[in-house]
C-alpha cells in the first residue's frame, strides 16, 4: 500500500513513497498514474509582524502530471511573499512575485498559469490557544498550523486533480 505523509515542521514538506501518489485525491479505485491527467496544491509560509506591520513569506505551487511515456513529471513553481498585516482585522494583504521553478516545468504552462506578480488576500481569526483559523482566503487556503506566539503561519490549498 503507498503512503503519503505531511509534515509540518518548520518547513512543510510532502514525502511520498511513490510517484503515483502525486495523484493522491483522485479517488480512483486503481493506480492513478494509469490514467492521462494533472494534480497540484501550494503551500505557503508567513512570517509577520503586528507593530510593523510586514509580512514576509514564500508560496510554492506543487504540479503533478502524467505523461505519454507513462512516468510522472514534477513542477514546482516558487513564488516570494510580501505585504502588509493589519492585526486589528487580521487581514494579510501580500504581493507575490514568481522566483523559482523546477527545470522540469514547460515554459507555456509556467506562463499561461503562473503570472510574474500576482496578489493575495488572507483573513484569519486568531484563537486564544495560539491556533488560527481562515476566516477569508481569496484563493482557497486552509491552515496547516499556526502559531500566534512566534508570528508564523503555513498553510496549504486542498489537491486538485483532474483525469482524462
Amino acid at each position: 500500500m503507498n503512503k503519503c505523509n505531511l509534515l509540518v515542521v518548520p518547513v512543510l514538506a510532502t514525502l511520498c513513497q511513490s510517484n503515483a501518489l502525486a495523484f493522491r485525491n483522485c479517488e480512483q479505485q486503481d493506480d492513478a498514474a494509469a490514467y492521462r491527467g494533472s494534480s497540484g496544491y501550494s503551500v505557503s509560509e508567513i512570517e509577520f509582524d503586528p507593530l510593523t506591520r510586514v509580512a514576509t513569506g514564500t508560496e510554492t505551487h506543487y504540479n503533478y502530471a502524467n505523461g505519454a511515456s507513462g512516468h510522472i513529471i514534477e513542477c514546482h513553481v516558487t513564488y516570494e511573499l510580501r505585504g502588509v498585516y493589519d492585526a486589528s482585522s487580521a487581514l494579510f494583504l501580500l504581493s507575490a512575485t514568481r522566483s523559482n521553478q523546477s527545470q522540469s516545468c514547460e515554459p507555456d504552462f509556467i506562463t499561461y498559469n503562473f503570472p510574474l506578480h500576482r496578489s493575495y488576500t488572507v483573513q484569519v481569526d486568531a484563537l486564544a490557544d495560539g491556533e488560527a483559523s481562515v476566516r477569508h482566503a481569496d484563493n482557497g487556503d486552509r491552515f496547516a498550523s499556526a502559531d500566534w506566539q512566534r508570528r508564523h503561519m503555513s498553510y496549504s490549498t486542498e489537491e486538485s486533480c483532474e483525469l482524462m
